[in-house]
């Protein structure tokens, strides 16, 4: 699905790897800007197995989503498969490589090659009681990995007006845990203190985490790496940094947000 018809030979894009219809939101093809009045796409898209959104105007149409940069070959809802309009490459050829790796993600979750990801919640578990915490942070310290990866959910964004609600923590690939501040006490703090001591810690823009568990736990570090820092030196590109953004393009799991986005737009109707 495009916006308007154009010339652009998807079947080259695609290789011929499978077929597909084509469709336009507007048929009217002397449209610039798709209006909500101005879509007459006539489509039960369930009739297809997948759907691919050409652009951004197509996204927002069939899914609540409106970032096609951050969602481009990305599988959303079991059938909708975002790609940035490949027209975009000719004055923005920086795009080339995204274009390219999304290409081959869409072709392989048509071949099912790729297959949807489901969180498991033994995998990635939240905390809330004392107990489990330190049973958690003894057995990380004990894992292999030589790091940890550290993130925290606060009320603010200044340690002396913010407090900290949750310390998510990982040391091995797939697997973490999300500990309620609540429940860390000082038995937990001095556990999670030696985690800290024995492994390397990473942090996306650490400066600010940091200040927020150096302030409320009085926890120190020796050794922190930090991924929004590496991604300026190796990607300049505005915009490019976000932990959400990076999450999407270098992991499985997508706009881990959505779900709680979901819950906050029931809880409001």
């Amino acid at each position: 699905v495009e916006k308007t018809s154009s010339r652009t030979d998807y079947i080259r894009h695609f290789e011929n790897k499978f077929e597909f219809d084509r469709f336009q939101l507007c048929s009217d093809t002397t449209k610039k800007k798709i209006l909500k009045r101005d879509v007459d796409i006539e489509i039960d898209t369930d009739e297809y197995d997948w759907v691919i959104l050409i652009g951004s105007e197509a996204l927002q149409h069939f899914t609540k989503e409106r970032a096609i940069t951050e969602h481009t070959g990305r599988l959303l809802d079991d059938k909708f498969l975002p790609l940035i309009n490949p027209a975009m490459l000719a004055f923005k050829p920086e795009a080339r490589k995204s274009w390219d790796t999304s290409v081959e993600n869409v072709k392989d979750y048509i071949s099912g090659k790729l297959k949807p990801v489901v969180i498991s919640t033994e995998d990635f578990r939240g905390i809330t009681e004392t107990k489990e915490a330190l049973e958690w942070i003894k057995y990380a310290r004990g894992t292999s990995p030589p790091y940890v990866a550290v993130d925290t959910e606060t009320t603010g964004l200044f340690p002396r007006d913010g407090h900290v609600m949750g310390i998510s923590l990982a040391c091995e690939q797939d697997r973490g845990v999300y500990i309620n501040a609540d429940c860390v006490d000082d038995k937990v703090a001095e556990e999670m203190q030696a985690l800290f001591n024995e492994k390397r810690v990473i942090m996306h823009h650490a400066k600010f985490d940091l200040a927020m568990l150096e302030y409320h736990f009085d926890f120190t570090f020796t050794e922190v790496e930090d991924t929004m820092l590496m991604h300026y030196v190796l990607d300049e590109t505005p915009g490019t940094h976000g932990l959400k953004q990076l999450a999407m393009k270098h992991t499985i799991y997508g706009d881990y947000e959505k779900p709680l986005y979901e819950f906050q737009d029931d809880y409001c109707r």
